[in-house]
């Protein structure tokens, strides 16, 4: 696995086929218990395809990548939440139009 900074500057970790990044509350007091972390492709159609995201809710769900997402291409923190319920769900589209699934 290894470190870097994006374009942003946040911290994306990699192991050459799928990037990493996690996204915590901000809410200070909150940090431990409300976290997002996003996979998404190096190199979408060669070196994967889709983008998974894992919570701190022990919500694990996955999205086809209509939107690309690739290399610094990245999903924002709230990609996967569902703007009808507030939380990430299957079989919902998140603020990002991805419909994700389990």
């Amino acid at each position: 696995m290894k470190l870097m900074r994006d374009k942003d500057g946040d911290i994306i970790a990699t192991n050459g086929y799928y990037n990493f990044t996690m996204y915590l509350s901000s809410n200070l007091e909150d940090q431990e218990n409300t976290w997002y972390c996003y996979a998404w492709p190096v190199e979408k159609d060669i070196t994967g395809i889709r983008v998974f995201v894992f919570s701190s809710y022990n919500h694990f769900v996955a999205a086809n990548n209509t939107q690309k997402y690739s290399g610094d291409k990245k999903p924002k923190y709230n990609a996967a939440i569902s703007p009808e319920v507030g939380i990430i769900m299957s079989g919902h589209r998140g603020y990002d139009e991805e419909l994700w699934v389990t």
